[in-house]
């Protein structure tokens, strides 16, 4: 038969409670990724987003993910959404959950950085780690620039932008001074590049060593918007 589009399944088993449960949250998310069907030998991942702090005690389901029988580990990426309803020890609660996971922590993000918060776990998941990052509020017309230094032997970098509701250039310029834009990368075979509504990316199979420049410029903006940009490398 037809499957549902797992959008409209989570409309419908979205329910309010007036309760936050953890453990019910890690133990479905578990479940599904270690479904029939599902590829076991791909690795996994979860972004995890909670508005409160787990009510009652806590079974410390996320260290399933940590400790799944693949013998690697799935990263939770935690996302605190506000302030209100945390305190002291749901803040340590979330930041643990990260850490025991190989995953990271974000406290009240915007819409860019949500976005951000995908492509720093996904890289995290393959063996990615973060070699900078930089967050500002622009307005159009204003550029602005992430510079990093590159090792040598790395296996593969991303240069990534995300932003809210605004319109953006994103373009590369690599340690010799040559600019890398939309249409240079479709010619390249060692980069891809690719965009949705509020973000961009540029991934670079065995960069050069050197000062890499991401730069991105505000077209249109509505007043001002939020620029988020993250460099992420693995190593061969």
């Amino acid at each position: 038969g037809k499957v549902a589009p797992l959008g409209r399944i989570a409309r419908k088993r979205t329910i309010n409670r007036g309760g936050t449960d953890y453990d019910v949250a890690f133990d479905y998310a578990f479940e599904t990724l270690t479904a029939k069907g599902v590829d076991q030998k791909r690795p996994k991942a979860a972004i995890f987003l909670t508005d409160g702090g787990h009510n009652g005690s806590y079974d410390n389901s996320h260290l399933k993910f940590a400790y799944n029988g693949t013998g690697r580990t799935w990263p939770v990426c935690v996302v605190q959404l506000g302030k209100r309803s945390f305190d002291r020890d749901d803040v340590k609660r979330l930041k643990r959950i990260a850490r025991e996971t190989g995953g990271i922590y974000v406290k009240a993000p915007s819409n860019a950085k949500l976005t951000d918060v995908y492509f720093r776990c996904r890289g995290t998941n393959e063996g990615a780690r973060t070699l900078g990052s930089k967050a500002w509020s622009v307005r159009k017309g204003q550029s602005r620039v992430l510079k990093r230094t590159l090792p040598s032997g790395l296996k593969e970098a991303t240069f990534f932008a995300g932003w809210g509701k605004g319109t953006f250039d994103v373009e590369l310029r690599d340690p010799r001074g040559k600019t890398i834009n939309i249409a240079r990368a479709k010619r390249l075979k060692t980069v891809s590049f690719r965009r949705g509504r509020t973000f961009a990316f540029y991934t670079v199979k065995k960069p050069r060593k050197g000062t890499w420049r991401l730069v991105v410029k505000a077209r249109k903006v509505n007043g001002s918007d939020v620029l988020s940009t993250t460099l992420t490398g693995s190593k061969k």
